[in-house]
């Protein structure tokens, strides 16, 4: 278990890379993602989510010097066919009438964010377990999340609290958000940035499955392709795909180095 002196020594030595993953990854970035949301759509949010793994490959190569292998790039982009086959519904109609807004940018520049989160997992103090890790950056992005709330609450009316969106908001916290987050970091501990973030592509699926079992909607073929081609995509991305010991020695070559 990390104590309490622990999580000070990792705050007091490497406060600026815990403070940039919990804006990365944190409340702040949470919030560009619903703010984002009040102009654009759900199935915008969903086209831009799907560029998380593209972003990763790229920004790793870019940013990194990682180097892009050809079966990553081709798994990439059939998962990302089977992505847009279910947003768009097979429906070429429906992929030319996609229109984009000005929450548009707010949410891709979200997406940026979560992958430099990612390729920055590599540089969180290794004295730090997954769960304190993200007590610390839950507390951080809290506080730095603050301010836009108190804008918010003196700019426009104040949310009515009821029974329903206090579960609504407690399930977000708990489920994707603490949940999700914890899981995340495990995986790109253990798999690396690029294969977590290929299954990112699976969201939709999910979504799909759960709409199916939840919601009494129904599967339609459309479903049905999209599901092969992001199960056969992300297959195919992750064959023979390792975590790259020499991308995590360049992250952390990369870091500045802290006073």
């Amino acid at each position: 278990m990390v104590g309490a002196q622990e999580i000070g020594a990792a705050l007091r030595e490497r406060w600026r890379a815990l403070l940039t993953l919990a804006l990365l990854a944190g409340a702040p970035q949470s919030v560009m993602v619903y703010k984002g949301l009040e102009r654009s759509s759900a199935v915008n949010l969903g086209l831009f989510n799907s560029t998380i793994p593209v972003l990763i490959l790229v920004l790793g190569a870019l940013l990194y010097g990682k180097r892009i292998r050809l079966r990553e790039a081709a798994g990439i982009a059939v998962s990302t066919a089977g992505v847009l086959a279910i947003l768009f519904q097979g429906s070429l109609e429906r992929a030319l009438a996609l229109s984009f807004v000005s929450g548009d940018l707010i949410i891709f520049a979200s997406m940026l964010m979560w992958s430099v989160y990612t390729l920055r997992l590599i540089d969180r103090p290794r004295t730090l377990s997954p769960y304190a890790l993200v007590a610390v950056m839950g507390t951080l992005g809290l506080l730095a999340a603050t301010p836009m709330l108190a804008a918010e609450m003196l700019l426009h009316a104040r949310a009515r609290l009821t029974p329903g969106n206090a579960l609504t908001v407690i399930y977000i916290g708990l489920g994707p958000t603490l949940g999700g987050m914890l899981l995340y970091n495990f995986a790109v501990e253990r798999v690396g940035a690029v294969r977590a973030g290929v299954l990112v592509h699976l969201m939709p699926v999910f979504a799909s499955l759960f709409a199916v079992l939840l919601l009494d909607e129904r599967v339609r073929a459309f479903h049905a392709a999209g599901f092969a081609l992001v199960v056969g995509g992300a297959l195919l991305a992750l064959h023979g795909s390792r975590k790259d010991p020499a991308q995590d020695a360049r992250l952390l070559s990369s870091r500045p180095t802290e006073t």
